[in-house]
């Protein structure tokens, strides 16, 4: 549905209008104000498509008002209406963003013409999965004169093009280059062609190719610092704590182990040589080893770590004894120096 704005302090022409307007098309929605102000509060709240207004509105001398209200909606069309004679105001009213002046008493059947074009092309076109910098060339080869409006998820923003050349932009967060550098790296858009007043400022004043180049370059350094700062992922599988008992400790002869005494900071290595009865363990004296004697009177545990199928496994044990001579074994022919833990 179709949405006109009629800017009308006068009662009796207001309802003139609203009734003409109701005429000419069954769907369409119909908001007054009373001045430029309160239009502009109407149009920040919800989409417009043609904006009807009276010069002669309070407060707008020397067109300020009406300039305040073309300049803050580039893309929404605007018939002004003027009760005076002559070229000149028309001339100004034209040059401050009007899509057309008409001299009051307004012929009906003239407005409800320029009105109904400007209905047409407010919104000429909508277009998907093409690349925006790509479609802009598209307008530049046709130097063409519009509104682009392009959303990209929850975001909005609007080129401004006059006669193919980019004159403009805006996000709801920037203005000017910065906002055709942000609207240019967007991905996966919508455009939609609109209609423009050429009356957005400030102005962009480079060509389109250094725009578009600086766009991706911009692009590429902030996708750069994106991968530096993803936090890395840790591939670890999580804790799992199991019984001894219902799950016996499974050491193979030979794997290496390490273990965690009290009171040294350094962790001893050692290697596993045999067991008992599934109970206790033979491995190897630590080669740097000076506590022995200590840690078997103390009832302190140590801490041992292995690696079994690719996971580390981890259990406490205590220190039983220790052998500093070699010792004959029936499971091994080793000849190497051995504590015993279970």
């Amino acid at each position: 549905m179709k949405t006109i704005v009629i800017i009308e302090n006068e009662t009796v022409e207001l309802e003139i209008l609203v009734k003409l307007f109701q005429q000419m098309q069954k769907e369409i929605n119909i908001v007054t104000a009373y001045e430029g102000q309160a239009a502009i509060s109407i149009m920040s709240r919800q989409q417009v498509d043609l904006v009807v207004c009276d010069l002669a509105i309070p407060g707008n001398a020397n067109l300020e008002s009406f300039a305040n209200l073309t300049r803050s909606f580039p893309s929404v069309p605007c018939i002004a209406l003027s009760d005076k004679r002559g070229s000149q105001q028309k001339e100004k009213a034209i040059e401050r963003g009007a899509s057309h002046c008409l001299e009051k008493p307004v012929n009906k059947d003239d407005l409800l013409h320029r009105a109904r074009e400007l209905l047409n092309i407010g919104t000429s076109g909508r277009v998907r999965g093409i690349p925006i910098h790509s479609f802009l060339q598209m307008l530049a080869n046709e130097e063409k004169t519009c509104t682009l409006q392009v959303t990209h998820k929850k975001d909005r923003g609007m080129l401004y093009i006059k006669q193919g050349q980019l004159v403009g932009a805006e996000t709801r967060s920037f203005i000017g280059e910065e906002a055709a550098h942000l609207i240019l790296s967007w991905e996966e858009s919508v455009l939609e062609i609109k209609y423009y007043n050429c009356q957005h400022r400030p102005p962009i004043n480079k060509p389109l190719i250094s725009i578009v180049m600086e766009a991706f370059r911009l692009k590429s350094e902030r996708e750069k610092l994106e991968k530096r700062e993803l936090p890395k992922k840790e591939h670890q599988l999580p804790l799992v704590h199991l019984s001894t008992q219902e799950h016996p400790v499974s050491l193979r002869t030979g794997t290496e182990i390490k273990m965690e005494f009290p009171h040294i900071e350094s962790i001893q290595k050692s290697t596993m040589i045999g067991s008992f009865e599934k109970q206790y363990l033979i491995v190897t004296t630590p080669p740097t080893f000076s506590m022995t004697e200590k840690m078997l009177s103390s009832e302190k545990r140590i801490i041992v770590k292995y690696i079994e199928n690719g996971r580390i496994w981890m259990f406490k044990s205590r220190l039983l004894k220790s052998l500093n001579n070699p010792s004959p074994c029936s499971f091994s022919s080793t000849r190497l120096p051995s504590i015993t833990m279970n």
